[in-house]
């Protein structure tokens, strides 16, 4: 058997996750791209092979909008003969306007959060024992709030007048959040961590709007590069100081800390968990 310890890296042709992805290579550390669009991953796959002739990389379709795909894509990996060592929960979208997967979901809440739930439980027992699993989070999450009635309104009646993609970007981050922490309890042989990069300047934060022009020339030169935003997401990846009985919360080049205490203790990180395995129960296989 390869003894090789492969990361998978979900939405790795983004800025981040094409960033981490050549960082790893530098450090010899193969990787699986993880990807919507194969035609994309195929040319970063053959970038990274000019720049690292020896680099262990594999491509594969995921989309996180389907289940299916999901489900698909971990069984390939499964049926490889290869260790995984970490799981990067990279992808994310930034729903332009009201939509849904093929699975009925909102879309934010769809890709954000239930693909990649899915996908975590999915790989947890794929990954060896003292692996890690980083959900990518946001500061939009400080400033939402969810209730018991968050998955019922993205799966069964979402009030599209509402539709604010911010609001409903962050929300879905504030679950990817909160379940994290559950996912921690749940898959103790496994380490955790959130991470944080702030804000990016990547193709995600375009609004599509007629002022998306004027934002590129005032306001998006002063944003992170991905060289920097990817920063977090590295150290995350390699710091073996911290306790898999901790969740901790990583931002920017230097900070880490616990997961904020309100996150800790609210009462919707064990609700929230069972009403997503409810609403999924008749999709697992």
């Amino acid at each position: 058997m390869n003894e090789k310890r492969y990361t998978v890296i979900t939405g790795a042709t983004g800025g981040i996750g094409s960033e981490l992805a050549r960082m790893l290579c530098a450090d010899g550390e193969p990787i699986i791209l993880a990807c919507r669009s194969i035609c994309k991953a195929n040319e970063l796959h053959c970038t990274l092979l000019e720049q690292f002739p020896e680099a262990k990389i594999y491509v594969e379709k995921l989309d996180l909008s389907s289940l299916t795909s999901v489900r698909e894509f971990a069984a390939r990996v499964e049926s490889l003969d290869i260790k995984i060592k970490a799981l990067v929960n990279n992808a994310a979208v930034i729903a332009p306007c009201f939509s849904t997967t093929e699975d009925g979901w909102e879309q934010n809440v769809g890709v954000n959060y239930v693909g990649v739930w899915e996908l975590t439980r999915l790989f947890a027992p794929l990954i060896d024992k003292g692996g890690v699993v980083v959900n990518m989070v946001s500061l939009t999450a400080s400033f939402s709030n969810i209730d018991i009635d968050f998955l019922c309104h993205a799966r069964m009646g979402f009030p599209i007048e509402k539709f604010k993609r911010l609001k409903q970007y962050g929300r879905s981050k504030l679950a990817l959040l909160l379940s994290t922490k559950e996912m921690s309890v749940r898959y103790s042989h496994l380490r955790f961590a959130a991470v944080d990069p702030g804000i990016v300047s990547t193709s995600m934060i375009s609004m599509n709007r007629w002022y998306d022009t004027l934002a590129d020339i005032f306001f998006r030169p002063f944003l992170k590069t991905p060289q920097k935003g990817v920063l977090p997401l590295y150290r995350a990846l390699n710091d073996d100081s911290y306790s898999r009985a901790v969740v901790y919360l990583y931002k920017g080049k230097c900070f880490k800390r616990p997961l904020p205490k309100d996150i800790e203790r609210s009462p919707m990180v064990a609700k929230l968990w069972d009403q997503t395995t409810i609403l999924l129960q008749n999709s697992i296989r």
